[in-house]
């Protein structure tokens, strides 16, 4: 098997999982593959930079197809519809094929040369960007990231209704905060708390959701800068504890 066919598939497979993992279940991922790859079930590729089963799961059906005694232009055609099929599932223009079919044409030599240099970045970061940085979708990695982000936020603080800088602002607001950064009853704490909320907010809107329009025109420095700057926000997220009623 030619180890840059591989390639593109594992890079495709990483980047299709970890977009449809929060939005598309398992049975509705077996289902789009048994429709397109001529497969009834996949057989086992276990990754241990995988952390989502529906990524996995992704994964595993794609690496099956590569298995396959197929030539590889039919192989590669079972692929495209699939990638197709799970799209659809999506909702209206959340993702478009062509984002990830660019990833199947592209050799291994066109890799972006930023994704040599992920391995520093708080590993939610790194996961949810770096096929995409591999592949050259500068903006679509950022977006990732920065999505992933978000989602954090939500499920740290339980604000699942809400999104965006109004979510960045209600949980990390100074007086009734969700979560919160330390004492926010001195100086320093207010301004700590304060600080993240704004950083926060202003990357949902300046970022976030230009990036998510494809709006940025970022190259593999640029790419890299923000994805630095979304790992230190996630840390940030992460070093923030839940508050309780009594901290109010």
């Amino acid at each position: 098997m030619c180890a840059d066919r591989r390639s593109r598939y594992v890079r495709l497979a990483l980047a299709l999982g970890d977009a449809i993992k929060w939005d598309v279940s398992v049975r509705r991922i077996g289902r789009a593959a048994q429709g397109t790859l001529g497969l009834e079930e996949p057989t086992s590729h276990p990754n241990p930079d995988i952390t989502s089963e529906r990524a996995q799961y992704v994964y595993d059906w794609v690496l099956s197809l590569l298995e396959m005694p197929l030539e590889p232009d039919l192989a590669d055609q079972h692929l495209r519809a699939f990638v197709s099929e799970l799209c659809r599932e999506m909702p209206e223009g959340a993702l478009e094929p062509r984002d990830f079919l660019a990833l199947l044409a592209e050799p291994a030599a066109m890799a972006g040369p930023a994704s040599a240099d992920l391995g520093l970045l708080h590993p939610l970061v790194r996961n949810a960007a770096e096929a995409l940085v591999a592949g050259g979708h500068y903006d679509q990695a950022v977006f990732e990231a920065f999505k992933r982000l978000e989602l954090l936020v939500r499920e740290r603080s339980g604000l699942g209704d809400l999104s965006g800088r109004a979510l960045m602002f209600q949980a990390f607001d100074a007086t009734t905060p969700m979560l919160s950064l330390g004492d926010l009853t001195t100086p320093t704490g207010r301004d700590r708390q304060e600080g993240l909320k704004f950083l926060l907010g202003g990357a949902m809107q300046a970022i976030r959701n230009v990036a998510a329009h494809g709006d940025i025109g970022l190259d593999a420095a640029s790419a890299h800068e923000h994805l630095t700057f979304a790992s230190l926000l996630v840390r940030m997220v992460e070093a923030a504890r839940r508050t309780t009623p009594e901290d109010q």
